[in-house]
C-alpha cells in the first residue's frame, strides 16, 4: 500500500511539473510570437527550422514558403549572408554567443538596421551542437536619431568656429590698425622699431 502511495504521489508530482513546463512553452511562445524582434532556429547548414511572425513578415508571406529553406534562398542580401556566416564560424570556435550590428535588405523598398544576436544552440538530451538562434532587433531609429546628433554636432562645431574665427579676425584687424596708429604717433626711433 505504502508503495503504491508514494507511486501516487510522484504522479501527482510528475503531473504538476509537466503542467508548469507546459505554462512555461506557452508563455514562451507567446513572447516569441507576438515579439517585435526577429527571431529563428536554423541549423548548421542554415537551413531555417523555426521562426517568429516579425521575421515572416519582413521576409515572405507564410511560413510554408520559409521553413526547411536556406537563409541563402530567402535573403538576397549577400553583406548580410556574409556576416552570418562569419559569426557562425566565430560561435564554432569559440563555443559562445556573438552580437553585431548591420543593415538588412529584406526587399528593394524595406531595409533595416539590426542588432543581431547569435547563439550557438545544443541539444538537451545529448549536448550536441544542432544549430544556431538568431535574435535580431531593429535598431533603425536608434541609427537615424545617431546619424541627427552627429550632423548637429558637427554643424554646431562649424557655426562656433566660423564665429571664433570672424571675431578673432576683427580682432586683430584692430588691433593691426593701432599699431599703424601708434607707429604713426611714436617720434622715438628705438619704440617705432619695436613695434615694427
Amino acid at each position: 500500500y505504502n508503495r503504491l502511495k508514494r507511486t501516487h504521489e510522484n504522479l501527482i508530482d510528475l503531473n504538476t511539473q509537466k503542467d508548469q513546463i507546459l505554462e512555461r512553452v506557452n508563455i514562451y511562445e507567446h513572447i516569441v510570437s507576438t515579439s517585435k524582434d526577429h527571431m529563428a532556429f536554423f541549423d548548421r547548414n542554415f537551413t531555417i527550422l523555426a521562426i517568429n511572425k516579425s521575421l515572416l513578415n519582413d521576409t515572405v508571406s507564410n511560413e510554408g514558403n520559409i521553413i526547411n529553406k536556406t537563409l541563402h534562398d530567402i535573403y538576397t542580401d549577400n553583406d548580410f549572408l556574409s556576416q552570418v556566416e562569419y559569426y557562425c564560424d566565430k560561435i564554432m570556435q569559440i563555443n559562445s554567443a556573438v552580437r553585431f550590428e548591420l543593415k538588412i535588405h529584406f526587399s528593394q523598398e524595406k531595409s533595416k538596421f539590426m542588432l543581431v544576436f547569435l547563439y550557438p544552440y545544443f541539444s538537451t538530451s545529448d549536448n550536441k551542437f544542432t544549430g544556431f538562434v538568431l535574435h535580431a532587433t531593429d535598431i533603425t531609429d536608434r541609427i537615424i536619431f545617431e546619424d541627427k546628433i552627429v550632423t548637429l554636432t558637427y554643424n554646431e562645431r562649424r557655426k562656433i568656429g566660423m564665429e571664433l574665427h570672424d571675431d578673432i579676425s576683427q580682432m586683430l584687424a584692430g588691433i593691426k590698425l593701432k599699431i599703424n596708429v601708434l607707429h604713426d604717433d611714436v617720434t622715438d626711433p628705438k619704440i617705432k622699431n619695436t613695434i615694427t
